[in-house]
């Protein structure tokens, strides 16, 4: 009779344990509905030329977020370096997009420093390793003046600045002695307009320009321009900024470095 116990609390505790296994496979999914990701960063240079991380820009203190498109997942690490020294990271299979920041915060109307950003749509699948590869952009046109030395010389209260019109954002440029300004960071619309206000040390006249930023071919400058603003005397095919003489007509030109 005692014998006949023991095999039944036997019996028992055997099936108490498949119960305990079966409610626990409802809660964890099965290892193969997940899937591995690694995530690689590139910044690209003006001309979308593809540069490498010792060329000056940090992409390890770039912000990550990760998120999945059907499944309400969300992951945001604070660096990329965080995200790197977490090891391959495993996700559940299915879709998600992968965004990745210089700051953050949102990128500001005017800065001194490029912002740089970057998604890309990834696809995990069960039980495969998954690369992701996000080339960031730089999201703003850098803008900088140069006046020529003989423009210079020839005026006085030299005056440049930089609007953006109902986007927000504008910008007092500093020159220096030999007519080269800072540079700055703006964000690119077809409302960038460039003031340029002076005095003329000859006849002290006043000299102003206001004009939307566009090149040569009428373009306006986009997400990772650089754009050098000179500024000079006439020459063929240049805009006047003053008529008061043929001879001397004051003239605005535009280059892109």
């Amino acid at each position: 009779m005692r014998y006949t116990l023991y095999i039944i609390l036997a019996l028992a505790g055997i099936a108490n344990l498949f119960t305990a296994c079966s409610k626990a496979e409802e809660t964890v999914q099965p290892e193969s509905e997940y899937g591995y990701f690694s995530l690689d960063l590139e910044v690209a240079q003006p001309n979308l030329s593809v540069i490498t991380k010792a060329m000056g820009v940090d992409v390890n203190q770039f912000s990550v977020v990760i998120t999945g498109k059907d499944n309400g997942y969300k992951k945001e690490f604070a660096t990329f370096q965080e995200l790197k020294e977490g090891g391959t990271l495993r996700l559940e299979k299915g879709n998600y997009t992968v965004a990745v920041s210089s700051e953050k915060t949102q990128m500001p109307e005017v800065a001194t420093t490029p912002f740089y950003a970057g998604d890309k749509d990834l696809t995990i699948q069960a039980n495969f390793f998954s690369k992701c590869e996000v080339t960031c952009l730089m999201q703003q046109v850098r803008v900088k003046v140069k006046l020529e030395k003989e423009l210079m010389d020839a005026l006085t209260g030299v005056g440049v600045c930089l609007t953006n019109g109902n986007a927000g954002g504008s910008h007092n440029f500093t020159l220096s002695p030999t007519g080269e300004s800072d540079e700055i960071y703006i964000k690119p619309t077809d409302a960038l307009r460039l003031s340029f206000t002076a005095i003329e040390k000859e006849y002290q006249e006043p000299i102003s320009y206001n004009e939307l930023l566009k090149y040569k071919d009428e373009r306006f400058p986009v997400a990772n321009d650089y754009v050098t603003v000179t500024i000079g005397l006439a020459t063929d095919g240049t805009k006047a900024l003053s008529t008061r003489s043929a001879d001397r007509a004051f003239t605005i030109k535009m280059t892109v470095q």
